[in-house]
């Protein structure tokens, strides 16, 4: 996985009087920015002393800092070069809040250093998080849609579309005709899945990811991969859909456009919780005196 995801963006920044040496030697610290920016929803940056001494015990940390709220927590180092261990390396939280930073901190003992070299650490993150998509569908009467269409203004009726800011991408298109839709007319709702982050996103499990579907969009919406419940109009995943080169299978779902007024325009909304796993490296020089 470390050559698939690659490793840190690295940018120093010096954050002086901090310890980062145990033995009393006072000097500062290093702050790493590892994970961040683009698709991420979360920075995750390091603490780490300028040099670590040879054979002294030292402290470095790892910062977490969710742009939006993440569950099931989970932070540790799987490959520590040649440091040894003298406290917790990996640790867990139930939640951490949108925009809360969690620092953990670590200590290690250098080993015996013959020569000067930068030992590189590796550690992975793994979490629970929610990805939201929001977009209009808008469906015209008969009447409406043929004025509109011999006026060439079918295109000027409002829509926008919303998405939360995560590596999941969640994306929604139409067919045959794309918007608006026709009353009666029968149309195509694709859902398409992306990572677009640096890390892992497995799969989505049934029951993760659900739609609510508006009134406009009929009552007899048939998806593949989803159970529909007319009761409340959502959708819910009902099988396991697999990553593969950072994409999911597309869900493809079959309705009949129905409006209730002129132009009838209202809101799909899809929610998507999934699971995912990021790693990174911090590298620590070592100091053979």
């Amino acid at each position: 996985m470390r050559n698939e995801l690659g490793l840190a963006l690295l940018m120093v920044v010096l954050a002086a009087g901090c310890v980062g040496q145990t033995d009393g030697v006072m000097q500062s610290m290093l702050t790493l920015d590892i994970i961040s920016g683009g698709a991420e929803d979360m920075a995750i940056s390091a603490k780490v002393p300028e040099f670590a001494r040879t054979e002294k015990d030292f402290n470095w940390q790892l910062i977490a800092e969710p742009a939006i709220t993440v569950r099931d927590f989970g932070i540790g180092v799987y490959d520590r070069c040649s440091f040894s261990n003298v406290g917790q390396e990996s640790f867990s939280l139930p939640a951490i809040p949108a925009n809360n930073t969690q620092i953990f901190t670590l200590t290690y003992r250098t080993p015996k250093v013959e020569f000067e070299k930068t030992c590189k650490v590796y550690f992975s993150a793994n979490y629970t998080s929610n990805a939201t998509l929001s977009t209009t569908v808008a469906a015209l009467q008969d009447a409406e849609y043929m004025q509109r269409k011999q006026a060439g203004s079918l295109g000027d009726i409002p829509t926008s579309t919303w998405k939360s800011r995560n590596p999941l991408e969640l994306s929604i298109s139409w067919g045959p005709e794309g918007m608006p839709l026709l009353d009666s007319s029968s149309n195509y709702m694709y859902i398409d899945y992306r990572n677009a982050g640096n890390g892992a996103i497995p799969n989505l499990k049934p029951g993760q990811v659900m739609i609510q579907v508006p009134a406009n969009m009929g009552d007899g919406i048939s998806c593949d991969d989803y159970s529909w419940n007319a009761g409340s109009r959502t959708l819910t995943l009902s099988r396991q859909l697999d990553f593969l080169q950072k994409q999911a299978k597309r869900s493809t779902c079959t309705f009949t456009a129905k409006a209730s007024q002129p132009v009838d325009s209202a809101t799909v909304v899809i929610s998507a919780a999934y699971r995912y796993i990021i790693e990174g490296s911090v590298g620590i020089p070592l100091l053979a005196r």
